[in-house]
C-alpha cells in the first residue's frame, strides 16, 4: 500500500490539471500513440506538451506495472487528491476538464449533506455547470441519476 500512495503523491504533484480523465482511462495504445506524436515534435513541443509527455509516460509505466485507474466516482472521489483504493487510483473530482479545485469542493460539500437525488439536484446544490453535467454524463458518472426529481404523471 506504500508505493500505492507514493503513486498517488507523484500524480498529484505533477499536477491533476494536465492528467484529465480522458488520458487516464484510455488503453496503452492511447497512451503509447500520443507519447510518439509528442516526441515527434521533439524540440517545437511546447511547455504544456512536454508536461503531458511526461505524465503519459509514467501512465505507461504505471499501467505496465499492473496498476489501474478507476472511473470517477460522485460520491467517493476526493475533490482534488487521489485516493488510493484496494482495486487501483480512484481520480479526484477536478479531473474532470473543466471543473475545477472549488467546484469539486462544492460538490463534495453538498454530497456530504445529503445524496444529489437528480442531475438538476446536482446542477444547482452542486452548482456543477450544463456543460461540465454533459462531460460527466458522457464520462458515465451520472449513469443511473434520474435527470429531475419531479414526478410525470406518466410515471404512475
Amino acid at each position: 500500500m506504500e508505493v500505492w500512495r507514493d503513486i498517488a503523491l507523484v500524480i498529484s504533484v505533477l499536477g491533476v490539471f494536465v492528467f484529465g480523465f480522458f488520458l487516464m482511462a484510455r488503453l496503452d495504445k492511447f497512451l503509447e500513440e500520443n507519447r510518439k506524436a509528442i516526441e515527434a515534435l521533439g524540440n517545437d513541443a511546447n511547455v504544456k506538451q512536454k508536461g503531458v509527455l511526461t505524465i503519459l509516460e509514467l501512465v505507461c509505466e504505471m499501467f505496465a506495472r499492473g496498476i489501474k485507474f478507476l472511473p470517477i466516482d460522485l460520491y467517493e472521489s476526493d475533490a482534488t487528491q487521489f485516493r488510493v483504493m484496494e482495486d487501483g487510483l480512484l481520480p479526484p473530482l477536478n479531473s474532470i476538464p473543466g471543473l475545477g479545485a472549488n467546484a469539486a469542493d462544492t460538490v463534495v460539500k453538498a454530497r456530504q449533506e445529503e445524496r444529489f437525488c437528480s442531475i438538476d439536484d446536482l446542477h444547482s446544490r452542486g452548482k456543477v455547470a450544463t456543460a461540465i453535467i454533459d462531460k460527466m454524463r458522457n464520462m458515465g458518472i451520472l449513469e443511473g441519476m434520474p435527470e429531475s426529481s419531479q414526478i410525470s404523471l406518466f410515471d404512475l
